[in-house]
């Protein structure tokens, strides 16, 4: 990723609440599995794979114009719900 798109990205997540961003960095930044930041941050499964849901939904609107499906983030991680979530994190 380009510079400017990075720090896109990192004014977009700054937007967050800082739950999701605890999230995102858990799951992305860290490769926790959504089971793994449930039991760190005391949620259900669940409510983490909700969570990544709409986080996902949120990136494509904000980034896309559009909503996410899983074949739009590419790739083959897929997490417990079988949704792709391949997104990476700027360095």
């Amino acid at each position: 990723m380009t510079a400017l798109v990075c720090l896109d990205v990192e004014r977009f997540v700054q937007t967050l609440p800082a739950q999701d961003r605890l999230v995102l960095a858990l799951r992305y930044a860290e490769d926790l599995s959504p089971d793994e930041i449930a039991s760190i941050l005391r949620l259900s499964p669940p409510r983490v794979e909700d969570i990544l849901r709409r986080l996902r939904t949120a990136v494509a609107e904000h980034f896309r114009g559009g909503t996410a499906s899983s074949s739009e983030f590419g790739g083959d991680d897929t997490g417990s719900s079988g949704e792709s979530d391949d997104i990476h994190i700027c360095a």
